[in-house]
């Protein structure tokens, strides 16, 4: 199969805002966008597009190229790994999936059967040149691992339901499961963090963004970094010299690397993905198209622009409690009793001109009680506030201190796993700035 040449249009646009000029390039694909995503890797940045059995495939950057794909079946999920996009078929008249895979620079396309397999589109795939890793559909719990040639090696059950299997920035494997974040090493599976419930993806080989506007470096146990104000796609940012691009909107919204809002700048379509490479960045849209900006077109905030709600850090404070502890530099709010319903919360909470809405991620909570890592966002008519909230002894963050806590604990004091961020604030039950076993006693009584 001959590769097919990238079809776009380039039209260059001159855009003024605060007294500020900047000009940006705008490209089309014309390519099936009826499944369109975006993947970011440290080989570059892909776009793909399904329908039915044919599958598009664009690299933006670097050495732009792309082709149109007719596979024999319909398409179930699609990715791209370092150079290679892998495909899943479903092929259930002869009971099997088929899995293509293409390389772009070598312009081959091959595939392989593998008998008996089913699997969950919303739970993801890996695939590394070697082995495809599949959930199994029937045992919750279970990712295969097949060969290239479709047999079965091995299989691994972590003991809770899989959220999803997914490839890191720099190819690796990783699986949440049970809310635990695991990475694939040789022999196995080692957790490497807690408190994840939704959907990742690797923004650098070492920072973790969800759909929770939160953001982790994993190398320092999947510690917490800083939850983007107001944003809930932190997994479609990118991190570059330092910083955090993370789109909001229209808005691209330049964080340091402890959330303090430094820039922004505004283009013309809502974006869903934004990619860094060489000093530019390529923002995502899905008509399916892409804007080139560069770094230093970026507007910065100015304070004195700001209210005059404003801390010694110059980060805007308006939210307060006399029961609870605010933390307007991480956006945290801990020390919430187990359980408390969110109309409690409320009432001990100071928000004048705001209004108040409690998020599980990107879903809205009405009722129930507060758990921890749940994020509650104030919003007034010019101002967006998110908090992250950790709940005492609500390690699992379900809303209430129970034995699924206990165990978290007893886990991590075992080193099996790690806490940070306000889930080990959380198991700091004695406010002594660690966990040890004397928080392991106190929260035996609480349950």
């Amino acid at each position: 199969m001959k590769r097919a040449a990238v079809i776009f249009i380039i039209i260059a646009l001159v855009f003024s805002m605060a007294a500020t000029s900047y000009a940006y390039t705008l490209t089309d694909y014309d390519m099936i966008s009826s499944n369109f995503s975006t993947i970011r890797n440290d080989s570059g940045f892909f776009m793909l597009g399904w329908s039915e059995n044919v599958l598009d495939v664009k690299r933006v950057v670097p050495d732009p190229t792309g082709s149109r794909l007719s596979l024999s079946k319909n398409i179930i999920a699609a990715s791209v790994f370092d150079n290679t996009v892998a495909a899943v078929c479903d092929d259930r008249s002869n009971d099997q999936l088929i899995i293509y895979t293409y390389d772009i620079d070598r312009d081959d396309l091959e595939s392989f059967a593998v008998l008996g397999a089913r699997v969950r589109a919303e739970k993801g795939f890996y695939y590394d040149g070697n082995c495809v890793y599949l959930p199994d559909e029937s045992k919750a719990s279970v990712v295969n691992r097949y060969s290239v040639g479709g047999e079965l090696l091995d299989s691994f059950d972590f003991g809770s339901n899989l959220s999803f299997v997914f490839s890191g920035y720099c190819s690796e494997l990783y699986v949440i499961s049970g809310g635990k974040l695991y990475k694939h090493i040789p022999g196995g599976y080692k957790a490497i963090g807690a408190g994840f419930y939704e959907y990742c993806r690797f923004i650098s080989g070492d920072i973790l963004g969800d759909r929770s506007g939160r953001f982790y470096r994993i190398s320092d146990n999947s510690k917490l970094l800083f939850t983007a104000d107001g944003a809930y796609n932190a997994d479609s940012a990118c991190a570059a010299d330092g910083y955090v691009y993370c789109p909001s909107g229209k808005n691209i919204i330049r964080y340091s690397m402890n959330g303090y809002k430094q820039a922004y700048l505004t283009l013309d379509n809502s974006i869903s993905s934004i990619y860094a490479c060489n000093g530019k960045l390529y923002s995502a849209y899905c008509y399916p198209g892409i804007s080139e900006v560069s770094a230093n077109e970026f507007i910065e905030y100015k304070n004195e622009k700001m209210n005059d709600k404003v801390d010694t850090s110059g980060r805007l404070s308006p939210i307060s409690s006399d029961i609870y502890t605010v933390d307007n530099i991480d956006y945290r709010i801990t020390g919430i009793a187990s359980p408390t319903t969110f109309a409690e919360f409320k009432r001990n909470m100071n928000y004048d001109g705001y209004t108040a809405e409690l998020f599980r991620g990107s879903k809205r909570i009405k009722t129930g009680n507060i758990g921890t890592a749940m994020t509650v966002v104030f919003e007034s008519d010019s101002d967006i506030c998110t908090y992250e909230l950790s709940v005492v002894g609500d390690i699992s963050g379900e809303g209430s201190v129970n034995k699924s806590d206990l165990n978290e604990l007893m886990d991590c004091l075992l080193g099996s796993i790690n806490f940070d961020g306000v889930y080990y604030i959380a198991a700091d039950i004695d406010n002594s700035g660690s966990v040890d076993a004397r928080d392991l006693a106190l929260l035996a009584r609480m349950k």
